[in-house]
């Protein structure tokens, strides 16, 4: 009887008091167990071609830039780490930023594949492999890290992952970024990234080639139209075409592979080279100072406060602020050349209508970019950021397209308008031709007489003098004969 009194209390207890700490305490490990657990783990399928790791990725943004990776390593056990966004842009921020990620070889084969950044410059980027123990960290760029340098000599940061069968890996990324702090981590097969790399070569040679001849038939209207703000536009469109050389990689790879520091700046170096250039050949070809002196002014100072404004950023390199700024001074600078071009369209000049749609192909361009990271365009932001310099590219190439034919219409008008003076002119020496030969009838004819007048006052002169020789002949004759007959009479008497 005892026995069951003390298993009827054992059982009220655990329905009444036991329990409920249990539910309790299961509630808190829950919960504790969410803010601590650990990032899913990407499981690599020999099948999948790439995977895009954004849902996958834990990060922290390090605004002091010391953090050590055993730092990071503790903050990670310690789910300070927080969960990554999905499309990996975290914003320009003049920070570290910390990527924590979990992958495993799920079959019985070892698997080769690229960890591919789609970066093609950081100031600092290095990844870190942990298996078990063993760490081993991989520095992919920085500041003073030559091209031959790079752990895989690729215009962009990447990294191999081989991974044994049912091996599982910790992958810590660690970047700094030049300017935004967009990172489109993929993790790709090694023949898939072979056949992106190359369809990705492709199209950036196709687009350099293009922008390239534009540049050389450039050369040939500034030498055929002989225009000074043709010049401004050879330097646009060859800052322009080492802009995306070097976003592409190339300039780094086969420029300047010994100058890091430089290929860090140089993107940024050429963008401004070309908005100033631009603005210059925008108020040159518009003639702006014709149009208004206000906007003349307009685009003086905007050219004086860019390029102060490239000279600090420079001497004091600021990552988002060169970001933001290049940004905005594209599209301000596209902005004011649009405007131009439209009121000189308005007054029937048809190259600037043409410039018009060369200089709106950059502001369609921002128009994108800005739209779909706010999401009033319902684009997904992943397909439009990890095409971001292709995307640009092909802006560029549709810009300089419509400006190269803008400069031939130009140059067209030029060559027409110099026939019609020359025609004009033509004319006018074959008029004065006419009229010159008209006087030389005239002359002559002014002149014959004259020799005829002359020729009839010398017959007279000639007959006069005959008439008074022979007058004088027939006086002498007759004093001879009076003198005779006086002789005689005398003679006679």
């Amino acid at each position: 009887m005892m026995s069951i009194l003390c298993i009827q209390a054992s059982i009220w207890v655990w329905k009444h008091t036991i329990r409920k700490l249990v539910l309790i305490s299961n509630i808190f490990f829950v919960f504790t167990g969410l803010a601590h657990a650990e990032a899913p783990v990407l499981s690599l399928q020999p099948d999948v071609e790439q995977y895009d790791v954004g849902a996958h990725v834990e990060y922290y943004i390090d605004l002091t830039h010391r953090m050590t990776f055993e730092q990071a390593q503790s903050m990670v056990k310690s789910g300070a780490f927080q969960p990554g966004k999905g499309t990996m842009d975290f914003g320009d921020s003049d920070a570290t930023f910390w990527l924590h990620l979990r992958v495993n070889n799920p079959t019985g084969i070892t698997q080769n594949w690229v960890l591919n950044t789609g970066s093609q410059r950081m100031r600092n980027a290095e990844v870190f492999f942990v298996n078990g123990d063993e760490v081993e960290r991989l520095l992919l760029d920085n500041l003073y890290r030559p091209f031959t340098e790079r752990p895989t000599q690729h215009r962009l940061l990447i990294a191999g992952l081989t991974l044994d069968p049912y091996e599982t890996v910790e992958l810590y990324f660690s970047y700094i970024s030049a300017k935004s702090s967009y990172f489109p981590l993929k993790i790709m097969q090694a023949e898939a990234f072979s056949a992106w790399d190359a369809g990705q070569n492709q199209m950036a040679l196709l687009v350099l080639g293009a922008i390239l001849v534009l540049t050389f038939y450039s050369v040939f209207l500034f030498f055929t139209a002989g225009n000074y703000s043709y010049i401004y536009y050879l330097i646009f469109i060859s800052s322009t075409f080492l802009y995306l050389l070097h976003q592409f990689g190339y300039a780094y790879q086969y420029l300047w592979p010994n100058h890091p520091y430089f290929n860090s700046y140089a993107a940024g170096i050429f963008g401004f080279t070309a908005g100033i250039s631009g603005l210059l050949f925008g108020r040159s070809f518009f003639e702006v100072w014709e149009i208004s002196r206000y906007w003349n002014w307009l685009y003086l100072a905007l050219i004086g406060i860019f390029a102060v404004g490239t000279v600090y950023l420079y001497l004091w390199p600021n990552g988002p602020a060169i970001g933001v700024f290049g940004f905005v001074f594209g599209t301000v600078s596209a902005l004011l050349n649009f405007t131009m071009a439209l009121i000189r369209y308005a007054r029937k000049d048809l190259s600037a209508g043409i410039a018009a749609i060369g200089w709106s192909a950059l502001i369609l361009w921002g128009l994108l970019i800005n739209l779909t990271s706010f999401g009033v365009f319902k684009i997904p932001q992943q397909l439009v950021f990890d095409n971001f310099y292709m995307i640009y590219a092909v802006c560029s190439l549709a810009e300089t397209s419509f400006l190269t034919l803008s400069l031939f219409v130009r140059t067209h008008q030029t060559i027409k308008a110099s026939h019609r003076e020359r025609r004009a002119y033509i004319r006018m020496l074959e008029a004065e031709a006419k009229t010159a030969k008209t006087l030389a009838v005239a002359l002559q004819d002014r002149q014959s007489a004259i020799e005829d007048a002359a020729r009839k006052g010398r017959l007279v002169e000639s007959i006069a003098h005959d008439i008074r020789r022979r007058c004088m002949q027939c006086a002498s004759r007759a004093t001879g004969r009076k003198k005779r007959i006086s002789l005689q009479t005398k003679l006679l008497i």
